[in-house]
């Protein structure tokens, strides 16, 4: 993934947040997630703790606020006994649904760039998630999703704040 194709996702994402949102999840936010993964690979499996920082934005696509549309950057880094020093960049968008005013539940697919020892691959994620909101400006939430770099698959399930900038 090229770095100023991210730098450009960032800028675009900044841009947006200064438009209104009307969701009570909408609008420009900030997570953290700690994640549990299950690796398969051709080669061996792993089990790795993992710790996830995020910039997003999402807005409303339907007249009655229901639906939303939102894309994510993520930066990740593995830590553990089998994870030898591997950091993940990238970017998803986020379709969501809100159940009631307090909970969305969305789906993702992105795609990634991954490092691990010094070698660079590129995959692909997808998976689902809920946010419920806790306070005017902070949720909680938790996603299941699996990633593929190469020949390898991992399952990873979080569990993450977030908070909404207002």
């Amino acid at each position: 993934m090229n770095k100023n194709l991210i730098c450009l996702a960032f800028l675009a994402v900044s841009t947006l947040s200064s438009f209104a949102h009307a969701g009570d999840l909408d609008g420009m936010q900030i997570s953290a997630a700690l994640s549990s993964s299950s690796t398969e690979s051709v080669s061996s499996n792993s089990d790795d703790k993992i710790i996830t920082i995020g910039f997003g934005y999402s807005q409303p696509i339907t007249q009655d606020g229901q639906i939303v549309l939102g894309g994510q950057i993520d930066s990740t880094i593995h830590f553990g006994s089998n994870s030898n020093q591997t950091i993940n960049l990238g970017g998803s968008i986020q379709p969501g649904y809100y159940v009631n005013d307090n909970v969305l539940v969305y789906g993702k697919i992105g795609v990634l760039e991954t490092t691990r020892n010094s070698i660079k691959k590129s995959g692909s994620t997808i998976g689902v998630g809920v946010k419920y909101k806790v306070s005017q400006s902070a949720y909680v939430g938790g996603e299941i999703e699996q990633v593929k770099v190469g020949d390898s698959k991992e399952t990873k399930v979080s569990a993450k704040v977030g908070y909404l900038f207002e």
